[in-house]
Order: structure tokens, then C-alpha cells, then sequence
């Protein structure tokens, strides 16, 4: 291989694609549900290459409350808890910095 070959996808756009990928999904899925304006919002921002891990704070945020009036169609129910359970997330940078800092602060547990 040489050192100017196309490189594998970074996890970062696989992530992106899986969430856009699942938004479609639930949007033809469900087209005229109270969750369609939030999703075509999240995909919209996707399309435009926004900061990844916003649209999933927001995504997530405006999901909550048809979360818990169990208003969500399967798909979209899928989205919401992919993003709560973090299967979505693409750098641990911000945690690894957290833990290293809890650790040199004495809140490591030592």
C-alpha cells in the first residue's frame, strides 16, 4: 500500500452516516409523528457537518419528553436509547481528559 492511499473512514463519519441513516429510517417510518420536526432537524444538521456530539445532546434532549409519553415509533424509540446508552459516541477524548484530571485532583479513589 502506499503512504497516499485512501484511507479507512474515520469511526467519526461512521457514526454520522449510522445516525443519519436511522433518522431516514424512522422519518419514512413514521412521517407525520410529533418526532418528525426533531428529526429533519438533527438530519438537517447533519447534512451540514455540524459538531457530532450537539446534534446528539439535542437530538436527545428533544426526544426525552415524547420519550416518556411513549410517543417515539420503534425506530425513533432505537435512536433515543442508542444515544442514552452512548452507541453513537465517537471519541472518549473528553472522559479519558476527565478521568486524568479526577485522578491528579485526588477524586480518583486513592
Amino acid at each position: 500500500m502506499s503512504f497516499f492511499s485512501k484511507k479507512e473512514q474515520p469511526k467519526k463519519n461512521v457514526e454520522e452516516s449510522k445516525l443519519y441513516a436511522d433518522i431516514q429510517k424512522a422519518l419514512t417510518e413514521a412521517p407525520n409523528s410529533p418526532q418528525t420536526p426533531i428529526l429533519q432537524t438533527a438530519a438537517q444538521a447533519l447534512l451540514k457537518k455540524q459538531y457530532f456530539p450537539k446534534i446528539l445532546n439535542d437530538l436527545q434532549s428533544d426526544l426525552t419528553l415524547l420519550a416518556i409519553k411513549s410517543a417515539l415509533s420503534p425506530t425513533a424509540k432505537k435512536i433515543y436509547l442508542d444515544i442514552f446508552k452512548g452507541s453513537y459516541h465517537y471519541s472518549t477524548t473528553g472522559s479519558g481528559i476527565a478521568m486524568v484530571f479526577a485522578g491528579m485532583s485526588g477524586f480518583g479513589g486513592n
